[in-house]
């Protein structure tokens, strides 16, 4: 006779599959980062970082700065519109989950939603640094028009 037992599912221990909008979401978020520094290390030759001396070179120096700056401006936003393309995606699947079972287990709900936060962390975080790189690069320009 087999005793019947209640188990406990631990959500953290299950091994989660990566998606393929997970894998685009993190792909994106890197080739922002890439671009962002590349936009920051093209500066770097003409006057190195941390130097308070101007280039030599100054009309070229403030175009590359003021094509950067405005660039960035675009490259900033982008991991936010990656954020809440995949946590669209990701709360449509949920809500049609909860239209086709009666019972929503809690832990699974807190579980997606604890997934959305974990993309919008990484989102932050590499706008933060566009926003950073933007500033720096602001900065320089605004002390060259000083």
């Amino acid at each position: 006779m087999l005793q019947q037992t209640p188990t406990q599912w631990d959500l953290d221990a299950v091994d989660h599959y990566h998606a393929l909008d997970e894998k685009f979401f993190v792909l994106a978020l890197v080739v922002v980062f890439i671009a962002v520094t590349a936009k920051l290390v093209r500066i770097w030759p003409l006057a190195p970082p941390f130097r308070r001396a101007l280039p030599s070179n100054l009309p070229k120096y403030r175009k590359r700065l003021e094509l950067s700056v405005s660039a960035l401006l675009q490259w900033l936003w982008l991991p936010l519109f990656f954020w809440l393309f995949i946590s669209s995606h990701r709360l449509y699947d949920l809500f049609g989950q909860f239209e086709s079972t009666k019972f929503i287990p809690i832990s699974a709900t807190m579980g997606d939603l604890r997934e959305l936060t974990k993309y919008f962390s990484l989102a932050l975080s590499v706008t933060a640094y566009a926003f950073l790189v933007r500033w720096n690069l602001l900065t320089r320009l605004v002390r060259l028009r000083d």
